[in-house]
């Protein structure tokens, strides 16, 4: 499977299974962009930082938060 390059998700919900849906598709290159939206703005804030610390082992990618 090759890498797209515009590639872009949107997930709902900054909770496990959100946050581990966002970490899947940067690992296998399925999105270079993520964005996660949640309600508790300090919890998307804390998960966009994590993700974001692990791009560097993703390639060129771009993690996103917003309440």
């Amino acid at each position: 499977m090759g890498v797209v390059e515009n590639s872009k998700l949107a997930v709902v919900g900054a909770g496990s299974v959100g946050t581990s849906l966002a970490y899947a598709a940067l690992i296998r290159g399925s999105a270079r962009h993520v964005a996660l939206y949640d309600i508790n703005e300090a919890k998307v804030a804390a998960e966009v930082l994590d993700l974001a610390h692990g791009t560097q082992f993703t390639g060129v990618s771009e993690v996103v938060g917003s309440q």
